[in-house]
């Protein structure tokens, strides 16, 4: 067994960036240590893959004279449907590769609760919601909990000012604009300060071990710090007055007192009489899940939901909502009975980078939930290894509730 490719720590740890890990395995070969043919046959198998993904084909070589460019595109066995050729540096994050990507992120959803098959939700007409449509949770409109860590920084970013695509609850409301956005950013769209998910600058400064146990120490100091920031703004913008228009944001899904005060005075009817079912129900989507993270940030004594995310969905539900919760996590997270009990649907939707879109397909079945667990999902803490979910799990290895596309 051997190494074709060395990961580098970059200089984190000590003086062994890539540059004096290229030097050292030169000087290794030259002294014999390692064969030069060791070497060729790492490259060998490196350029095998790459030449099978289609990295090395230039676009121009697969066109005929005069032809289409585009429908002679080669096609990336990692896809069902014909991209530009990867190795072509111009379309990084062009629409073809979006659209392959949306498409996989429809693939992944994975549909774990289903009550009266109230997914997919119904498109309505003319863009207008089928039911009441109310999108909220600490993770609906962020691009930096979609993406996770290691995205353009090492611990991932907050907020959506870092790149460029398509939160879950912008497209939700690409689908149905009357959709109501709850969110935890007031004003509208406010913008991060270019820090990343556990308050670093923006900077590629940390190169020392002891920056990074610095840093990790803090971790926890800055969270609270910007608890008792969002605290503050909470007050300022949810203060008692008029009922707030709700086409923008308002309140903070953190805040369950917000949250209560907010179904309480804002204009949000929905039928009092029992329902005909789930087409005519008031439907809440709560978007919830983990802050981005890499590595030892990552660790947690607990893999519970923000608390205040499954307060609102358990209140969401007691009011009458039909709650869809969405789960936007690298790893399973627990689902207390209190809460799975009230629930109408569980969707998991991983961490689909970019491209919400794919989400909302599911959502509204543009595309069938197709996706099945890759690992058994516990019952609680004690069921953390999965050693110890192979009796009684709460959702099996494999499971997945399937819906077929609608439009």
């Amino acid at each position: 067994a051997g190494v074709d490719i060395v990961m580098t720590a970059g200089g984190l740890f000590g003086d062994l960036t890539w540059r004096r890990q290229l030097e050292e395995l030169e000087a290794a070969v030259g002294r014999g240590d390692v064969p030069a043919e060791r070497v060729d046959d790492a490259v060998r198998r490196v350029l095998r893959v790459k030449v099978a993904c289609g990295l090395l084909r230039r676009a121009a070589a697969s066109t005929p004279a005069g032809g289409d460019a585009a429908a002679a595109a080669s096609r990336c066995p990692l896809f069902d449907a014909a991209v530009p050729p990867m190795g072509d540096a111009a379309c990084v994050g062009c629409e073809a590769h979006r659209a392959a990507a949306r498409r996989a992120v429809a693939k992944s959803c994975v549909l774990l609760v289903n009550e009266g098959g109230l997914l997919p939700l119904p498109a309505g007409e003319g863009g207008r919601p089928a039911a009441e449509l109310l999108v909220t949770g600490i993770a609906a409109d962020s691009l930096g909990r979609q993406c996770g860590g290691w995205s353009l920084e090492w611990q991932g970013c907050e907020g959506n000012a870092f790149t460029t695509g398509t939160t879950i609850a912008d497209a939700i409301r690409a689908v149905q604009p009357g959709a109501r956005l709850v969110s935890g950013r007031a004003a509208g769209r406010q913008a991060t300060d270019g820090r990343t998910a556990h308050g670093h600058a923006r900077t590629r400064t940390r190169t020392h071990t002891q920056t990074y146990a610095r840093a990790h120490a803090h971790a926890h100091a800055r969270a609270h710090a910007h608890a008792r920031a969002r605290a503050h703004s909470h007050a300022a913008t949810c203060a008692p007055g008029p009922a707030p228009r709700l086409r923008l944001t308002t309140c903070l899904p953190q805040d369950v007192d917000g949250l209560a005060w907010l179904l309480a005075h804002a204009p949000l009817s929905f039928p009092q009489a029992p329902w005909a079912g789930a087409a005519s129900r008031p439907v809440a989507v709560v978007v919830t899940g983990e802050a981005p993270y890499a590595e030892g940030f990552g660790d947690v004594e607990e893999l519970r939901l923000p608390p205040a995310d499954a307060r609102a969905a358990v209140a969401l539900a007691d009011a009458g909502w039909a709650v869809v919760l969405l789960l936007v996590t690298g790893r399973p997270l627990l689902l207390p009975p209190p809460l799975l009990s009230r629930v109408a649907a569980v969707l998991v939707a991983w961490l689909p980078g970019t491209e919400g879109d794919g989400v909302a397909d599911v959502l509204f079945g543009r595309a069938p939930a197709t996706g099945r667990l890759s690992f058994s999902w516990p019952h609680a803490m004690d069921q953390a290894a999965a050693a110890a979910r192979l009796k009684g799990p709460l959702f099996p290895f494999g499971h997945g509730l399937q819906t077929r596309a609608v439009v």
